[in-house]
């Protein structure tokens, strides 16, 4: 193949789709604690690196340390965090293939 070529040939290559790696099938505990449940979560959702879902996790352990909140209630609303957070993970990722293409 000549250089002349070679922008050719790169033009026609596929995308490089980044696939976004599934979570990891960790069960909830019957009994948990919130120190517990951020440790599951950050295991379970690996692939997230954003420290404003680590930063919204820390409040909501704060409110059920200081602030008395029932653990079940706060955990529930972690794995939404930690859900939520994936979603968007996964649609940048996305969006991200859909561009290149």
């Amino acid at each position: 193949m000549s250089c002349a070529a070679a922008p050719a040939a790169i033009a026609q290559a596929e995308p490089i789709l980044k696939e976004v790696e599934a979570p990891d099938d960790i069960p909830r505990p019957e009994q948990e604690t919130v120190v517990g449940a951020i440790k599951r979560l950050k295991a379970t959702y690996h692939m997230i690196g954003s420290m404003s879902v680590f930063s919204e996790a820390s409040a909501l352990m704060t409110d059920h340390m200081v602030k008395g909140r029932d653990v079940v209630e706060v955990i529930d609303e972690m794995e939404v965090l930690f859900e939520d957070a994936y979603k968007k993970l996964e649609q940048e990722s996305n969006n991200d293939g859909e561009q290149q293409g």
